[in-house]
């Protein structure tokens, strides 16, 4: 007999090997956390970077003079992104623990197959090279195309800053925050809801290409659309076949420490 209720390894259904497993018939309380939640965290986010960012001018972290003439290598933007980021993330994150609570388990683990192993390191680079690979396509298409490919606000801050606080600052939203709350938000919510919800196949392209769309909040991102969508499949992927975020984190990991190493290596890092 063999039993696939739709979901990925490890969140039932076929085992993380691929091996099916027998039915469990247990009760079940709450029920796999809806689509439309994960459209309430993303909104979440952009009102919570909004809240940090008013917060940062509370605090004098950054005038109104600031506000009104940022340019993306000045010493002002670089900490009204830290700030709006850091608001952003932290939102989500409520949100994301909310939503868990009220309409599942209240367990990271089972609600959005938040695990995370030793092992899991040995997929950095694999991320290191996508972001290689996407690098190498994009500019032989900017090349074909003749054009200059645009850079992110987020990736100019980082290739201009000179404060060291201000890269460690930089370097955690980007390294080590980002990650986690996008792969919750993307691969953990979002591909799990709509796995049980429409299958795998609509799950995997319809939630990369949400990760690619999430980026257009910097219109600069837009060329690298392509490149987002390819990289949300490689994450989707990874995530069905092991059941788990810890794999698709450290990808993510490995991409965005790439690209932090290569923006900061003009400034002497």
């Amino acid at each position: 007999m063999t039993y696939d209720d739709g979901l990925p390894p490890g969140w039932g259904g076929l085992g993380s090997q691929g091996q099916p497993k027998e039915p469990v018939v247990q009760p079940r309380p709450r029920g796999v956390i809806p689509v439309a939640a994960g459209f309430a965290v993303f909104m979440g986010g952009i009102l919570g970077g909004l809240a940090g960012s008013l917060a940062g001018l509370a605090l004098g972290v950054y005038d109104t003079a600031d506000l009104l003439s940022l340019e993306s290598t000045g010493d002002a933007f670089i900490r009204f992104l830290i700030m709006s980021s850091a608001g952003q993330f932290l939102a989500m994150g409520l949100l994301l623990a909310m939503f868990s609570r009220v309409s599942g388990t209240g367990n990271w683990a089972r609600d959005y197959g938040m695990q995370v192993k030793g092992r899991d390191v040995f997929w950095i680079p694999l991320g290191t090279m996508v972001q290689l690979g996407s690098v190498i396509l994009l500019a032989l298409a900017a090349q074909a195309l003749g054009i200059e490919v645009p850079t992110q606000e987020a990736a100019e801050a980082v290739e201009g800053s000179r404060s060291t606080l201000q890269q460690i600052g930089l370097g955690i939203m980007i390294i080590a925050v980002a990650p986690v709350i996008e792969e919750v938000l993307f691969r953990g919510l979002w591909l799990k809801a709509m796995v049980a919800k429409y299958g795998r196949t609509t799950a995997v392209i319809a939630t990369s290409l949400l990760f690619g769309l999430a980026h257009l909040l910097d219109p600069s991102t837009a060329f690298l659309m392509p490149a987002l969508v390819i990289v949300g499949i490689v994450l989707a992927a990874v995530t069905l076949r092991t059941g788990r975020l810890g794999p698709a984190i450290m990808i993510h990991v490995g991409f965005n420490l790439t690209t932090f190493v290569i923006l900061l290596a003009p400034a002497g890092l």
